[in-house]
């Protein structure tokens, strides 16, 4: 399974520790992309900012970056607040930094009736992981790039945030972030020790 793209894993890396609203904020700040004027998204959607969507927009609407920032913050509350009022089980900070980036994507309403939802509510987090790769396409067009959003997606979904990667030294990225017991380097990521 391909690992999150390099940038995406340092921006996140960079921000451990400040909590998984700040990680969902960047992680889907990566994925939208940023207009402060506002275009029709590849399905027809008027959006303006990092993917934000909603009756507050006109075609004639511009936001600051500040006002883009406060509106992907409120955004990622509000997919937080999905997520504790809809899921029934736990979730690690990189579940709900998964869930909250998809259910800014495709909305509440889409989340609540989706088989992900019913998997991860019956407690099979690994099926539940697969189903964010159905969610690909827009119109019944396979869109190459939620094909690359929902790989990252699933991969945080089983994985959960990333690691820092071990130095050629043996030294860890982050003084925050040693290597715990029974991880082992593999590649650039911890995984298991055999």
């Amino acid at each position: 399974m391909p690992a999150l793209p390099e940038p995406l894993r340092k921006k996140l890396l960079a921000l451990s520790g400040a909590g998984a609203l700040a990680l969902a904020a960047c992680y889907t700040a990566f994925w939208e992309g940023h207009a402060t004027r506002p275009y029709a998204d590849s399905g027809g959607v008027l959006t303006v900012c990092y993917g934000h969507t909603g009756g507050d927009i006109t075609p004639e609407t511009t936001r600051t970056p500040a006002q883009c920032e406060a509106l992907l913050a409120a955004d990622m509350r509000q997919a937080f607040a999905v997520i504790d009022q809809q899921v029934t089980v736990p979730l690690s900070d990189g579940q709900r930094v998964a869930l909250a980036a998809f259910i800014h994507n495709v909305g509440a309403g889409a989340f609540a009736r989706s088989t992900l939802l019913k998997r991860l509510n019956a407690g099979d987090i690994p099926a539940a992981c697969d189903e964010l790769r159905r969610w690909v396409k827009v119109n019944g067009v396979t869109l190459n790039g939620l094909v690359n959003r929902r790989a990252a997606d699933e991969w945080l979904c089983r994985y959960g945030l990333p690691a820092p990667r071990i130095k050629g030294d043996g030294q860890s990225e982050s003084r925050l972030h040693p290597v715990p017991a029974g991880l082992a380097v593999r590649g650039r990521w911890l995984a298991l020790a055999a």
